[in-house]
């Protein structure tokens, strides 16, 4: 029987055969891989879908989707609901771009990265505020980014191809 380091071992051999690393050793993780990451964290409970740094940001997050109506539980929720809180939104940009950072991350950096640019927008066209410091240009560039992406789903898809419209409006009409 092979003990917890052994399984620990095997499972980093497993990934290394099926991850790829570019010249500045950065993993291409191949598409399906993607999808099924990206699936598993949008069902996933929200306060399990994006890194944090403490006990308190987790008793955070959780209050303010339990908070919302309806309730958020997942990603998925969040993406679809007509009025998440400023607040949480704010927490699950900041938590995502913390855990993309982060070395020893489980996630895909990819699909971190996707959540993080997902409450950007959600801040936007539901709240008409901007939760970023990020550009228009930074932020167009990332969201077509996103959108030319064959893994992500027809909800996210959705949700980029919406933040680039509301991009193309007025300022005055979405910036506060």
């Amino acid at each position: 029987m092979a003990t917890p380091l052994e399984n620990n071992q095997t499972q980093a051999d497993r990934l290394s055969r099926i991850i790829l690393f570019d010249e500045e050793d950065r993993a291409i993780w191949p598409a399906d891989e993607l999808k099924m990451a990206m699936q598993r964290q949008l069902d996933a409970a929200l306060d399990q879908a994006v890194g944090g740094s403490s006990n308190e940001d987790y008793g955070t997050l959780a209050v303010l989707a339990a908070s919302a109506d309806p309730p958020i539980r997942t990603f998925a929720d969040l993406l679809g609901h007509p009025r998440p809180p400023v607040d949480l939104l704010w927490m699950v940009k900041d938590m995502a771009k913390l855990e993309r950072d982060a070395p020893h991350s489980l996630n895909p950096p990819d699909v971190t990265l996707l959540f993080y640019y997902a409450a950007i927008i959600l801040g936007m066209i539901r709240w008409g505020q901007r939760i970023t410091t990020l550009g228009d240009d930074e932020l167009r560039k990332g969201l077509n980014w996103g959108v030319r992406q064959t893994w992500i789903g027809e909800e996210m898809r959705g949700l980029l191809l919406e933040g680039l419209r509301f991009l193309r409006l007025p300022r005055s009409r979405w910036r506060k």
